[in-house]
């Protein structure tokens, strides 16, 4: 199959002549390079606000949660001569710098932040109380052995009832719920799994489950309306549907040796719940929000057909020959990636789901940025191959995250049913 070299943007470096030699000319363009890389790294993008509602309460019963078993830990600790060493200082810490009567919490993105940070404390009090418990000979195994399975039972017990007015309104908060449910029941999982050599590790993971469980029905009380349940099984379907039309119709391969970018963007950046498997277990909402995922990305792949992959093995003289990337193409993929998210904020920013999407593509601009940075720590040691490929590298991600928010609505009007 042939293929043409890639111009990612117009134009090269020319102009020198004969004046300088190859080596000045190539040490002359890498600092032209180095100067837009700089200013790429200076390109702000919007930053969307946050998808999913923490309500202060529920800020608030989880800090309570954490508060509840350090006490434990503390008046453990304080009846025991000698304890032994624990986690039990860092849940400490997290409780104190999580205080919601200190700590700013405006923002859905922070108070998601904090609640995090707080379910996590959790495992570290509750391995620190059952140490203790442990090294006094009172931690009960078999106890533990039936919190397992009680709270196994309660986790299989529990089903979110999707009831919205919209799948697209509510698809976010309803798949934080799923996602909690879904962690609750990895950490039983783990629980069980490391009793019998670890029981104190499976006590922290129990105490993370209980909050798990928790934040899952208080996620899903946020949202009220008629039941929708089949909905979410339809947009699931629709989206899988599209996205495999998409990938049957996508060269992967750029000649016998190589892969196509197109490879690499989807490889790289897979959705971090796979919707099928959230299907296939009854949590419809984080199948449908995967599923939204992974056709945004798919939906790009098209226009990285005839492009090869620059992530795999050591840049080559034939990989290279086929970019003629410079600094100031980087520069202006950051910039239409940029312009092209807020852009979407603008039309779509009070979406939820579009919200969502756009936070996963910022991610991946972020990714980009490293990827300059990276490549600004190489400058004077990176072969002209590394260089240009490198730079090829960059240009790509930031290309891939322009065209995905550029492209967002497709998928917007998938989960709402208008396509």
């Amino acid at each position: 199959m042939r293929r043409r070299s890639l111009l990612i943007a117009a134009g090269g470096l020319t102009g020198f002549g004969g004046l300088v030699g190859v080596h000045q000319r190539r040490r002359l363009s890498r600092w032209a390079d180095r100067d837009a890389l700089r200013s790429t790294l200076e390109v702000d993008v919007p930053d969307p606000a946050g998808a999913v509602v923490v309500t202060e309460s529920h800020l608030e019963s989880a800090h309570a949660d954490l508060e509840t078993l350090v006490d434990e830990a503390r008046n453990a600790r304080s009846a025991h001569d000698e304890p032994p060493e624990t986690t039990l200082s860092r849940a400490v810490d997290t409780l104190e710098e999580t205080d919601p009567d200190t700590v700013e919490s405006d923002s859905n993105r922070e108070r998601e932040r904090l609640l995090d940070r707080l379910r996590r404390g959790l495992v570290e009090a509750g391995r620190a109380l059952a140490t203790i418990e442990a090294d006094r000979g009172e931690l009960a195994v078999d106890e533990v052995r039936e919190e397992v399975d009680t709270l196994e039972s309660r986790a299989d017990g529990t089903e979110i009832a999707y009831r919205a007015d919209s799948v697209s309104e509510s698809v976010v908060q309803y798949a934080a719920a799923d996602e909690a449910l879904e962690d609750a029941r990895t950490r039983i999982d783990w629980a069980s799994e490391r009793l019998e050599d670890y029981p104190s590790s499976s006590v922290g993971y129990l105490a993370r489950a209980r909050g798990s469980l928790a934040d899952a029905e208080r996620f899903a009380a946020v949202v009220d309306g008629e039941e929708i349940d089949d909905r979410f099984e339809e947009r699931y379907r629709a989206l899988a549907d599209a996205t495999e039309t998409i990938l049957e119709a996508t060269e992967f391969e750029y000649d016998d040796d190589r892969l196509t970018y197109a490879f690499q963007a989807r490889s790289f950046s897979q959705p971090r719940t796979d919707g099928a498997g959230a299907a296939s277990v009854g949590d419809r909402a984080l199948a449908v929000r995967a599923a939204a995922e992974e056709y945004a990305r798919a939906n790009t792949l098209e226009a990285f057909t005839d492009v090869p992959a620059t992530g795999y093995g050591h840049p080559s003289s034939d990989l290279a020959s086929a970019f003629e990337t410079t600094g100031e193409d980087v520069l202006a993929a950051k910039e239409r990636a940029a312009d092209a998210v807020g852009k979407r904020l603008e039309a779509d920013g009070d979406k939820p789901l579009a919200r969502h999407l756009l936070a996963g593509i910022r991610d991946r601009i972020d990714t980009g940025d490293r990827r300059v940075e990276s490549t600004f720590g190489e400058i004077n040691e990176a072969s002209d191959d590394e260089w240009i490929v490198a730079l090829a590298d960059a240009a790509l991600l930031y290309r891939q995250a322009a065209l995905e928010a550029e492209r967002l609505p497709a998928g917007l009007e998938l989960v709402a049913g208008r396509r």
